[in-house]
């Protein structure tokens, strides 16, 4: 059965438009790199409250690294959308990145 979300239909949605450029690949994703923000940030926060909470002294580099996964974060979420392909390309493997809307 598929899911729908954001008004897209879960077997025709965004994550299939230009699939046939992944038709000879190994292995194909798909990320809503908005959903993926809004997701991690929540993760973050609570992680992060946390280790406030448990006065732990050591944890300020932990705190920082998080902030700065937040920015990261933060900064590729405009992108809205990020395609990879893993490709057999013997002796090894090819990926490719493809990172913007998908219309």
């Amino acid at each position: 059965m598929a899911g729908r979300r954001n008004g897209q239909d879960g077997e025709g949605g965004r994550w299939a438009a230009g699939i046939e450029k992944a038709r000879d690949a190994t292995a194909y994703a798909w990320i809503d790199l908005e959903a993926t923000h809004e997701a991690l940030t929540h993760a973050i926060a609570v992680y992060t409250l946390s280790l406030l909470v448990s006065g732990d002294d050591k944890s300020g580099s932990t705190r920082r690294q998080l902030n700065d996964l937040q920015g990261w974060l933060d900064s590729v979420r405009c992108l809205r959308t990020c395609r990879l392909w893993l490709k057999a390309r013997p002796p090894g493997f090819e990926l490719q990145f493809e990172f913007g809307a998908v219309p």
